[in-house]
């Protein structure tokens, strides 16, 4: 039997709902097996979110036949020909009530000229299609995104209770199909299945506790989350056969096997700052949990710290000291340190930090929920020694809880939002190494900058958010941190942020957070490339802070093509930009 010709429908972008559905609902009705979808004035960020609508529209119709997103071509003949049934939906459609005749039909300009196009294609109209489409359209009810939500909590649960057995019994009976449509409508990407984060808990406690469990691996790939090192080599080929029209190339955030010890090892730098030391080794010893380890770098203090730290390990088992002969200075102190640390579970410490007395015991708590995550972190209060200054990061959240990796990628085009809060897992520094620029210039070692490790885990693995103040610390603008140009390596945190939000969630960041981001840091470029070319005093001083500003002057042109393809000014800002610390 020969197939049916394609029904085409040429859509404006901002189609209503409805006259979708009526579509689909047509196509269906003509018996269409395939159906080719054009827009106008839709750019690549416009049709991703086309295509969900559609996929969740479908979903709703009676249409079991193909469906394709496709561009509007320069030639029409490349894509109409005249056994094509051409359905045009403008953005302003209406019948009129009384007669049911198609009165106002509105076409904006690249549709009339799309229609003249068509005519001298030699494609017919369907104009009667067309206004028994408008008359469908009247009776077509689009539920919220509640009716998915419900959708996929039905068909999640009611996978989850069979065997595997049962599982591929379903399959052959077009479950998987089922799976797969659900899957097609998105709902990870904005959100939505917070509301379904007791089950999604449930499923991972589940796959963890058995990785070839192979009706919960499939369930989680709806979630966009996988096991790490998962053997899907060993499981049956109709399982490796739905993982791969589940997951399609599509990157997923990462669960880590289960932590077994939860000791939490604290890693502290000091060099000729005893009176801070011995207050910030004070909030460590007065932790209410003595499950931790304290490991101090002396970085070859010249006051009586060296002293102080030898009695300091005599009193308690739990604290080693390392001495450094010569000065490493901060980052290399730090390596030291982290590579020595014995336990998977560190917090990287500071002797102008102070910890408050539950850290330690509630991130262990939030772990021990939670094993599969990689850091976890709460509030934070920044101020200079005298109090001035004043500056509170979070809490994001009215409960403990895993972190909304949308909204908070979203939050760093803005801040760093925990900054040293964190009790990460010592092998996610690891294996981050290479990208952060300030602390690893040559990627080995571990992870330091705290505003870049929490961007890149965000994108990777699943991360926890405390609901209180974890820690204080001071601001002083005669440290590193405050004197170093760091604009580079901010530059090239947001390249990568763009880039991991768009490959995770396949949607354009929001342009008003990367236009808040590199303002300022265009500013601060242009001022410091001032201030060095200034400072020169010979010409070969002169040539060598030429050179340092136009490497950050080559990746600043890479960022402004990086905004340009990941970003779009329509996504939806998913924060307060008035008050990102909250």
């Amino acid at each position: 039997m020969e197939s049916m010709p394609k029904q085409a429908l040429v859509l404006e972008l901002n189609t209503s709902p409805q006259l979708g559905l009526a579509a689909f609902q047509f196509a269906a009705a003509q018996g269409f097996e395939k159906l080719a979808v054009y827009a106008l004035n839709a750019g690549p960020s416009a049709c991703k979110r086309l295509q969900i609508e559609l996929e969740r529209l479908r979903y709703l119709s009676e249409f079991t036949g193909e469906f394709e997103l496709c561009p509007l071509p320069d030639t029409l003949a490349q894509a109409f020909s005249p056994d094509m049934t051409i359905l045009l939906l403008p953005q302003s459609l209406s019948v009129d009530a009384q007669n049911s005749e198609l009165l106002d039909l509105y076409f904006s300009e690249p549709m009339s000229q799309l229609m003249v196009g068509l005519e001298a294609a030699g494609v017919a109209l369907a104009e009667a299609e067309l206004e028994a489409l408008c008359r469908l359209s009247e009776t077509q009810k689009v539920p919220d995104a509640g009716f998915f939500l419900a959708e996929h909590r039905r068909l999640l649960q009611t996978w989850s209770a069979l065997s595997l057995a049962e599982a591929e019994a379903e399959v052959s009976q077009g479950f998987g199909t089922k799976l797969c449509d659900i899957n097609a409508l998105a709902l990870w990407q904005d959100g939505l299945l917070a509301e379904s984060r007791e089950l999604l808990d449930a499923l991972i406690l589940r796959a963890a506790h058995d990785p070839q469990d192979w009706v919960a691996q499939i369930a989680l790939l709806l979630y966009r989350r996988r096991m790490q090192n998962l053997p899907l080599e060993k499981a049956p080929d109709w399982v490796q056969a739905l993982y791969a029209e589940l997951v399609p190339g599509n990157r997923l955030l990462t669960l880590l096997p289960p932590l077994q010890d939860f000791r939490v090892t604290v890693v502290l730098p000091t060099y000729s700052r005893l009176e801070l030391l011995k207050k910030a080794v004070a909030t460590v010893q007065a932790q209410t949990s003595a499950d931790w380890l304290l490991l101090i770098g002396n970085d070859a203090s010249k006051d009586e710290t060296p002293t102080y730290l030898d009695q300091l390990a005599q009193t308690d088992s739990r604290i080693q000291v390392i001495h450094n002969a010569q000065n490493q200075g901060f980052a290399g102190t730090m390596q030291i340190l982290l590579a020595h640390a014995q336990t998977e579970l560190v917090v990287n410490y500071a002797d102008d930090q102070f910890m408050q007395p539950d850290l330690v015991a509630t991130t262990q708590a939030f772990f021990k929920a939670h094993p599969w995550i990689c850091a976890a972190g709460g509030g934070l209060q920044i101020s200079r020694p005298d109090g001035t200054g004043a500056l509170q990061h979070g809490p994001y959240y009215g409960q403990a809880q895993i972190a909304e990796a949308q909204r908070e990628l979203q939050r760093h085009g803005m801040i760093c939002p925990l900054g040293p809060t964190w009790v990460y897992r010592k092998q996610c520094l690891a294996e981050i190494a290479a990208e952060d620029t300030w602390f690893c210039p040559e990627g080995k070692g571990y992870a330091l900058w705290d505003y870049l490790i929490s961007a890149r885990l965000m994108a990777r693995y699943e991360m926890g958010y405390l609901p209180e103040v974890v820690m204080k610390m001071f601001y002083a603008e005669d440290t590193m941190s405050a004197q170093r140009d760091n604009t580079y390596d901010l530059f090239h945190l947001l390249q990568g942020l763009l880039r991991d939000y768009s490959e995770l969630f396949e949607h354009p960041f929001p342009l008003p957070l990367a236009e808040y981001y590199v303002h300022f840091r265009q500013l601060e470029m242009l001022e410091q490339f001032k201030q060095k070319i200034l400072s020169a005093d010979s010409h070969e001083a002169l040539n060598r802070q030429a050179e340092r500003q136009l490497k950050t002057w080559h990746l600043w042109h890479d960022v402004k093509a990086a905004i340009e393809t990941f970003c779009a000014q329509d996504s939806e800002v998913l924060i307060n930009m008035q008050m990102p610390y909250r």
